[in-house]
């Protein structure tokens, strides 16, 4: 909404687009939870339970002293050339003043906050701190690397554009991955999730209810196929969308990813603020790189 010169993310008050209804909605206001609208939309995606096809001791790592991380950095709204875009959402121009750059004019919000893939593969000594503090927090334990999950996916009333976007995510490429739980700014929750074909049964509304009264399966659906029907439907609205995703999903190589930090700083002081001031004071004034944009880096001496 905007108003005053101001913009502001409002939640959802309804089950208003495929990701609300696919997993689900609550309603966050309570005056509208008591309407006629509803205060929720059951989701029609169910994960079952989960099981670790890992020998057990090799599946978690407990430490004998916990492990303290680096402190993970909040929004910063007044960063508005980190969280705004121009008309079209893309990455703004530099040399634009902090009003020129903020919550104004065209200026439109960019999108949900990304974690891309840490591509080195290890976390980077900075994930740490020596010193707990009221900022950061310790861990006892991990999922070690290559731990392997196993779940079923239930899923009931989906429309085939819903079950091709959810085959899609569960598809990518073998170097991509899927970001999950906390610590993702430190390199923390890359996964990989696959299907199993010879294990999937999924078939339309018409061919379960035949299934079922003769006693026997369904003929499946090949899903396989539904990656790129979305792909293709996905493209013809928004051609950036999926490549920006396979991008933070992929990683940047070599490059490291990390909150902006002035070249001399330790990463662990919690003072990633000190690059922002200094972005302000330089001439350039530098904005978040769009995902896709060849050069995605920023300098570590902003001014």
């Amino acid at each position: 909404e905007t108003g005053n010169g101001k913009s502001r993310i409002t939640p959802a008050t309804c089950a208003e687009c495929e990701a609300d209804r696919v997993f689900g909605w609550v309603c966050q206001d309570e005056p509208s939870a008591s309407g006629e609208q509803g205060a929720a939309y059951r989701s029609h995606v169910r994960i079952g339970p989960v099981e670790c096809l890992t020998e057990a001791g090799d599946a978690i790592d407990t430490f004998t002293r916990p492990k303290t991380l680096a402190i993970l950095g909040q929004p910063k709204p007044q960063q508005g050339r980190f969280y705004l875009g121009n008309k079209a959402g893309k990455a703004q121009q530099g040399n634009l003043t902090k009003e020129q750059a903020g919550y104004t004019g065209d200026n439109r919000i960019r999108g949900h906050k990304i974690y891309p893939h840490h591509a080195q593969g290890v976390l980077e000594d900075n994930a740490f701190s020596t010193e707990p503090s009221n900022q950061n927090r310790s861990i006892k334990g991990w999922v070690n690397p290559c731990t392997e999950f196993e779940f079923d996916l239930h899923l009931t009333n989906l429309s085939r554009f819903e079950l091709a976007a959810l085959v899609w995510l569960l598809s990518l490429p073998q170097d991509h991955f899927l970001r999950l739980g906390l610590g993702k700014p430190l390199g923390f929750g890359s996964v990989r999730a696959e299907i199993e074909h010879d294990k999937t049964v999924v078939a339309n509304g018409a061919e379960w209810i035949h299934a079922t009264l003769q006693l026997n399966s369904p003929d499946s659906i090949d899903v396989t196929q539904l990656p790129e029907e979305f792909e293709k439907t996905m493209g013809a609205v928004n051609s950036d969308l999926l490549s920006s995703f396979a991008k933070a999903s992929r990683g940047f190589g070599d490059l490291p990813i990390h909150y902006p930090r002035l070249a001399a700083q330790n990463a662990s002081d919690g003072e990633h603020f000190q690059w922002f001031v200094e972005n302000e004071r330089g001439a350039t004034h530098y904005s978040l790189p769009d995902l896709t944009s060849v050069d995605a880096s920023l300098p570590e001496n902003p001014s």
